[in-house]
């Protein structure tokens, strides 16, 4: 076992050494190498570990990557935040004399956050080609090999950053959601007898009242707006077939508040149906990321989630099914109907499997993920709701 002590220094250090030895060290052992499964694109990975405010996951693939010379071994780190961070990354091997057996630096790796259950290249940097396997097998330590993980950041952190009060625009208009003096509409939902925040409940009545303004809701949520009309003064809409505290977290959103993990985890499935229904995309969408994550596929729920995420336009989670499928092709085929399934059904399959065997022309739009292609859309500033073919067609429109 190697025992780490604190540096001494004997004299002044210059004013750069500070920064070009700011690494941080993480040394991860995956024991057993040899016994782990050499299959290509199968990997292991190690227990999370934290670094820069970050959480992180190792990952080694003892048989190589999709992408890896045969014999090799690919290696990666995984960010599994939820927020994006740049750094240097280091990965070094040596054997029990202490001999440096394997290294590879990348330099300014951009890691996207955690995409809430896709799995996408963004959030991961590592190399495909690491290092021989037979190398790696030489250099194991009693059976186990082990990896330094060193990672290098120039953002010190929040520590050394100087103070700043958030912007006081974005609490004023949460402030809005509960202003009766101003409103000008009145939303009536339904009460589900469940405990509501920060609502008034009208005595003797089975519903919520929820306070809006036009000039926001045309804004923020044009489908919501429409409902209002066009005619001047309070105007009340009756709202059905969506949950009171449902609501009061979309319009809370709408309003730029953001929702806390519990709620979303807690209710994902129901924001996606109100935010679809009434039109708040950002917020549907982030819910059935949620949704994603936390909802288990199996062969008994297979197709009521692709008939519900067809039906909902959840491209991200039809995505997950479709990977389900194919992992599980054998057994599906085998167990499920797909009579009732939707007609797109064939065009997924087939994209989904060119994820994995990409065709020789490269045509790199048709095997994108769905997030990718929400991102690209968003960056050209166009509408990033809508299906898998949507989302395509859109882009080349605009391309």
């Amino acid at each position: 076992m190697v025992v780490v002590h604190r540096s001494v220094d004997a004299g002044t250090p210059s004013a750069n050494f500070e920064e070009a030895n700011d690494w941080n060290v993480i040394p991860v052992h995956f024991h057993g190498f040899e016994g782990l499964d050499a299959t290509r694109n199968v990997c292991a990975s190690s227990p999370e570990f934290e670094c820069f405010g970050h959480r992180w996951r190792a990952e080694i693939f003892p048989g190589g990557h999709l992408t890896s010379k045969a014999g090799k071994v690919a290696i990666s780190l995984r960010n599994v935040s939820e927020k994006s961070i740049e750094l240097d990354i280091r990965f070094t091997v040596k054997n029990s004399s202490g001999k440096e057996v394997a290294c590879r630096i990348g330099t300014k790796q951009k890691f996207a956050p955690n995409d809430g259950g896709e799995v996408d290249n963004t959030s991961w940097k590592g190399f495909p080609n690491y290092a021989w396997r037979t190398d790696i097998i030489d250099a194991l330590v009693a059976g186990t090999l082990v990896i330094e993980v060193q990672m290098k950041c120039k953002d010190k952190g929040p520590s050394s950053q100087p103070f700043f009060a958030e912007n006081p625009f974005c609490g004023a208009m949460r402030g809005l959601i509960l202003d009766e003096e101003f409103r000008d509409v009145v939303f009536l939902v339904e009460d589900g007898d469940k405990q509501i925040r920060n609502t008034r409940k009208r005595s003797g009545t089975s519903r919520v009242d929820f306070h809006a303004h036009r000039f926001v809701l045309k804004r923020c949520a044009p489908n919501l707006a429409e409902l209002c009309g066009s005619e001047p003064g309070l105007v009340s809409v009756p709202i059905t077939g969506v949950e009171p505290e449902t609501f009061r977290l979309m319009l809370f959103y709408i309003y730029g508040g953001k929702l806390t993990e519990d709620d979303l985890k807690e209710r994902s499935k129901d924001i996606v149906e109100a935010a679809n229904k009434f039109g708040v995309v950002n917020l549907k969408l982030e819910a059935e990321a949620w949704f994603v994550k936390s909802t288990e596929i199996s062969i008994e729920n297979v197709l009521e989630l692709l008939l519900y995420a067809d039906s909902m336009n959840c491209a991200l989670l039809k995505e997950a099914v479709m990977d389900f499928i194919l992992a599980n092709r054998s057994e599906v085929l085998e167990k499920v109907s797909f009579e009732d399934a939707p007609g797109s059904i064939a065009s997924d399959i087939l994209a989904a499997s060119m994820r994995i065997h990409p065709d020789e022309e490269g045509n790199e739009i048709n095997t994108m993920r769905v997030c990718s292609l929400r991102k690209k859309l968003h960056e050209k500033g166009l509408d990033i709701d809508g299906s898998r073919e949507t989302l395509i067609a859109r882009l080349r429109e605009n391309a």
